[in-house]
């Protein structure tokens, strides 16, 4: 048997032992692919010896190309390879010096990045390499080597041995659940099925990216004022280095820092602790969705999350109930996993895709029509996805607006509490003007007005 996709011959099997296509879906979309070219037209014949060299020429170049890039971000000079970069074959070519420079930044960052980015780029270079029809344990070794050095290059290199061992991709990452969520190993279980793989993976790889871009824009928001609150831990407690003594000086300045710190750590670490937890998330949740300015950001994020699902579960091939739970899941809601469940029931009782879907909380009247014209066209997929691109952006503005509010907040909070303890400095020095002075001049100054009372009474 020989599979239609990589042409590896092989004994019969349902599933490639190369590429993991699944032979007889392959089968009907080469079919579909050679039906749709007949109808076109008639083509210039062409011998099959010549299709074939000219086949293997194009996995060649597409190799060569995977490989290059591949090389690239493992290491800026090449060296690891065993041979000179392109830019060192090629000095005097600006083009490829600033693009090796470039992707040399990139690995930089990459190195001492999360496992968020890390998990960016593995599902981008699988997209790539899989659409190249490089063999999975190969696109796994090929990831392995770029990522090798992060969080998730041990994860990676368990993947492949798993794959190559004979595992489906999708049990391979169901070992790692920790690193990959229930509805990453949904949409790749499904994908798999379908031969869709490729596509979910660029799917996978964009809604990381946009949470990624989402927390790193609230996280710069918090900058500045942790700046100002430093500076002010420091700089508040100086008036005793002169009334007092310089080693008061640095008690307070002690005290305020390991307050401050602890805040640090509490917001850093604290926060994201709670929003992993499903009951609390869901409440934060509720009480945003409460507030008036936070109400719209809210069901933005809630919308983004479930029509972007929505749509990677149904180019995933997988039936519409099982595609709107997985939505109401991933949008960590109870109220809006209620709905998806009453979703279902109305999809199985006849209803259609559209009038289901408004049982969802907050849906408006424009995502409805835009829904139901997508059914009745037979593009769900689509209708889907747009709403997904347009909930998507109305979030990120509001993820903006709420960084920049968050920024002159924590300012202004920080600039009340400098500004307390300058009025509190300058009325005890009005109420007691020697309080502020040193403290041996002090004691010289109150012995000469004792001294000097009696006269001052005469």
């Amino acid at each position: 048997m020989k599979c239609p996709k990589c042409g590896h011959e092989q004994a019969p099997t349902v599933e490639c032992q190369r590429c993991g296509v699944i032979i007889a879906k392959a089968r009907k979309a080469a079919a579909r692919r050679a039906k749709a070219t007949a109808s076109a037209g008639p083509t210039p014949k062409t011998a099959p010896a010549q299709r074939n060299k000219a086949t293997v020429a194009h996995s060649k170049t597409q190799s060569t190309v995977v490989k290059s890039r591949q090389s690239t971000h493992t290491t800026p000079s090449g060296s690891e390879n065993g041979g000179p970069s392109s830019a060192e074959r090629d000095g005097n070519s600006t083009n490829v010096h600033s693009g090796t420079k470039a992707l040399a930044g990139s690995l930089k960052w990459l190195r001492g990045g999360g496992s968020l980015r890390h998990r960016v780029l593995f599902y981008r270079e699988m997209a790539q390499l899989l659409k190249a029809a490089v063999p999975m344990d190969e696109s796994l070794a090929t990831v392995e080597r770029i990522v090798r050095r992060g969080k998730l290059g041990p994860v990676v290199a368990d993947m492949r041995a798993a794959v190559a061992a004979g595992q489906t991709i999708h049990g391979a990452m169901k070992r790692h659940r920790q690193t990959f969520d229930h509805v990453e190993l949904t949409l790749v279980e499904a994908a798999y099925q379908t031969g869709e793989l490729a596509e979910v993976f660029e799917r996978l790889a964009e809604r990381l990216h946009a949470t990624g871009a989402v927390k790193s824009q609230l996280l710069s928001s918090l900058v500045y004022p942790a700046l100002v609150a430093f500076s002010a831990c420091i700089l508040l407690p100086v008036p005793t280095f002169v009334t007092e003594s310089p080693s008061a000086f640095v008690g307070h300045v002690v005290v305020n820092l390991a307050v401050y710190v602890a805040l640090v750590v509490a917001v850093l670490v604290g926060l994201p602790r709670l929003w992993a937890h499903p009951s609390a998330r869901d409440t934060l949740l509720r009480i945003g969705a409460m507030v008036p300015g936070l109400g719209r950001l809210v069901r933005a994020r809630r919308f983004s999350l479930v029509y972007g699902t929505l749509a990677a579960g149904i180019s995933a091939g997988m039936p519409l109930p099982s595609a709107i739970e997985l939505a109401g899941r991933a949008s960590g809601e109870s109220s809006v996993e209620d709905a998806s469940a009453a979703a279902i029931t109305a999809l199985q009782s006849g209803s259609g895709f559209a009038d289901a879907i408004a049982t969802m909380p907050g849906t408006d009247d424009e995502t409805i029509g835009l829904l139901a014209s997508g059914e009745r066209s037979g593009h769900i997929d689509v209708a889907t996805q747009r709403q997904a691109d347009r909930f998507e952006t109305r979030y990120r503005q509001g993820v903006k607006v709420l960084a920049q509010v968050t920024k002159f907040g924590f300012s202004f909070l920080v600039a009340m509490v400098i500004a307390t303890a300058v009025a509190g400095q300058f009325a005890k020095m009005l109420g007691d003007p020697m309080s502020m002075m040193p403290a041996g001049q002090r004691q010289d100054l109150e012995r000469e007005l004792n001294r000097a009372q009696p006269q001052l009474q005469k």
